[in-house]
């Protein structure tokens, strides 16, 4: 019997409905994750996101984690209000014909991204539902969107960059990523890696 071979994208759909059929009332939302795979295998990062300041937070550790992981795919899911297209009037939030969704941002490679997107089903007595995916096109900008650039670009050049190969290979070994993602956090905040 032959192996199906592992389908990045298939997964994480997934795993995004499986998400929303965890929750236990109606107004629940899932967490943002980002899916990382490569060098490393599989990964999750799951992202809370309370305020602006801990979005910039949050935005750093995806670059850490994807350079970490040498990420050469990456999956970002998370949910959104998006406005009716062409509706530049006011922010998709505020917009009356807004609809909630679930975003899924595919990236894989520095300049090869799709996007995602199914609707947010709520119910007034149980938890949310998922409608089916629809291609959105395009790329996901914005803060998170050029964290997981800047994460793919930096997971491409790990070898390159003089040091950290070694070092992120000895986080590994020795099961200190997580501390050593901070250090590698400090250092992006201190002008990178140049």
């Amino acid at each position: 019997m032959t192996e199906e071979p592992f389908d990045f994208l298939v997964h994480a759909k997934a795993s995004a409905r499986d998400a929303l059929n965890t929750l236990d009332t109606p107004d629940e939302d899932i967490i943002p994750v980002l899916l990382t795979h490569g060098k490393r295998g599989l990964g999750i990062t799951a992202l809370m996101m309370p305020d602006d300041e801990a979005k910039e937070k949050i935005a750093q550790m995806m670059i850490a984690s994807i350079a970490f992981a040498e990420a050469t795919e990456v999956i970002f899911i998370c949910t959104a209000w998006m406005g009716p297209p062409n509706a530049l009037d006011v922010p998709p939030s505020q917009h009356p014909d807004r609809m909630e969704r679930v975003i899924l941002v595919h990236q894989q490679s520095t300049d090869k991204c799709d996007l995602y997107a199914a609707p947010v089903i709520r119910h007034d007595n149980r938890p949310p539902d998922l409608g089916q995916w629809e291609e959105m096109g395009g790329a996901m900008g914005g803060r998170f969107g050029d964290a997981i650039e800047s994460g793919m670009k930096l997971a491409k050049s790990v070898s390159d960059v003089p040091g950290l190969a070694k070092s992120i290979n000895e986080s590994w070994d020795k099961g200190t990523v997580a501390q050593d993602m901070e250090l590698f956090i400090k250092v992006l905040n201190e002008g990178g890696f140049a």
